[in-house]
């Protein structure tokens, strides 16, 4: 095991080309051998879940979990939630400038009674 560790850090340092380890037979034996450990798994069978607000795909309850606590996905719920509220002000601010109008329009036209004779 140390030979191949040594051999897989001179190949990296001399910048040669490594060999895949999913294609040795004893890491692949490993893999196997772990018994429903999370590293036995590959990222094709966990469970994904996606971040609508920020458009990504994690993979895993734990990088879904680091990702909600993370700067970035706080910051746009942030703008998301101070983009939802300037729209809800713009909103009110146009629905009281209508009632205002309307109210203006109502007191400006004349009452007209009916003449019965």
């Amino acid at each position: 095991m140390k030979e191949k560790a040594q051999k897989i850090v001179q190949n990296f340092l001399k910048r040669e080309e490594m060999e895949n380890p999913m294609e040795d037979p004893w890491s692949i034996k490993w893999l196997q051998n772990q018994n429903g450990n999370e590293a036995s798994k590959s990222l094709l069978d966990w469970e994904k879940y996606h971040c609508e607000i920020c458009d990504k795909v994690l993979n895993g309850e734990h990088e879904w979990n680091v990702h909600l606590k993370s700067k970035t996905h706080k910051k746009r719920i942030g703008s998301k939630n101070k983009r939802k509220k300037n729209e809800q002000r713009r909103i009110e601010s146009e629905e009281k400038r209508r009632k205002i109008l309307e109210e203006e329009n109502f007191q400006k036209t004349p009452i007209v009674e009916e003449n019965k004779n």
